[in-house]
């Protein structure tokens, strides 16, 4: 039978969404923001959307106008804050050294 709209929420395999991959210096955000995420450590999208609203507010200099930026551009490319990335794989993830 067919199946109506398959969502890809729940799948063996998950599809993550390409954007994930993307370092956060191509989201074009404020100096500020970016900044903000530089100092968080923060360097691919897949690590930004991990982290809570909350986590974020906890960032240096990163305030409600910081967040709202973030969260508007996340929300074009079809992401948000505190995603679960259950089974995510991060690019090069072996190969990367310190923490």
């Amino acid at each position: 039978e067919p199946q109506p709209d398959v969502k890809v929420v729940e799948q063996q395999t998950p599809q993550f969404n390409e954007n994930l991959y993307r370092s956060v210096e191509e989201l074009e955000l404020s100096v500020r923001s970016a900044n903000c995420l530089k100092n968080a450590d923060i360097n691919q999208i897949y690590q930004l959307v991990s982290k809570t609203e909350a986590e974020m507010l906890k960032t240096k200099n990163f305030g409600r106008k910081s967040l709202n930026e973030i969260k508007e551009v996340l929300a074009e490319m079809g992401l948000s804050l505190g995603m679960k990335l259950e089974g995510f794989t991060p690019p090069d993830e072996e190969t990367e050294e310190g923490d």
